[in-house]
């Protein structure tokens, strides 16, 4: 056992101990502002790149940095505190979009990509929608614009509740 000693002046305090264990619980009450949303956006996207070889992240670069410029507008009118980047499981959905803009690079990808993102935040705490909008960002390269077209057709009619009891 080992012995510590400790001496200070006058208005001091000492804190002594053999291991100390910090657990920092933070809410973003004040919002992120639109830097530190780009700034969230580049360290994501250094995870992402790190699977992609040197010459692939040349062309991945200018399809997230497209990506990233058709979202951040749609996310301020969203929340104009931009609260919901300093989530984890949104930061984890910003790099599947940018996994997948950098796949595609198409411009209709890239939009809806950016309206993906935006519904996810909307869907917050919504396990089931969150659940779909995640895996539509990760497929969005895969599916073609007429399976798009014909999902959304499906989507729309089975939701469709007429008010009216008579047709």
């Amino acid at each position: 056992m080992s012995k510590s000693e400790q001496t200070a002046g006058d208005n001091s305090t000492q804190v002594q101990a053999g291991t100390v264990n910090n657990y920092y619980n933070t809410t973003n009450i004040g919002g992120i502002d639109e830097t530190r949303a780009r700034d969230i956006c580049k360290e994501e996207y250094a995870i992402a790149k790190a699977n992609w070889t040197h010459e692939a992240q040349g062309i991945a670069q200018e399809r997230v940095m497209a990506l990233e410029d058709k979202i951040m507008p749609k996310m301020k009118q969203h929340d104009e505190a931009l609260r919901i980047f300093g989530d984890p499981a949104f930061q984890f959905v910003i790099r599947k979009a940018q996994m997948s803009a950098a796949s595609s690079g198409e411009e209709r990808d890239l939009d809806m990509l950016s309206e993906l993102i935006v519904h996810r935040a909307e869907q917050n705490g919504n396990r089931e929608r969150t659940l779909g909008i995640s895996k539509a960002i990760e497929i969005i390269d895969q599916i073609p614009e007429s399976s798009l077209v014909g999902l959304s057709i499906f989507y729309a009619i089975s939701r469709y509740v007429s008010n009216a009891f008579d047709i």
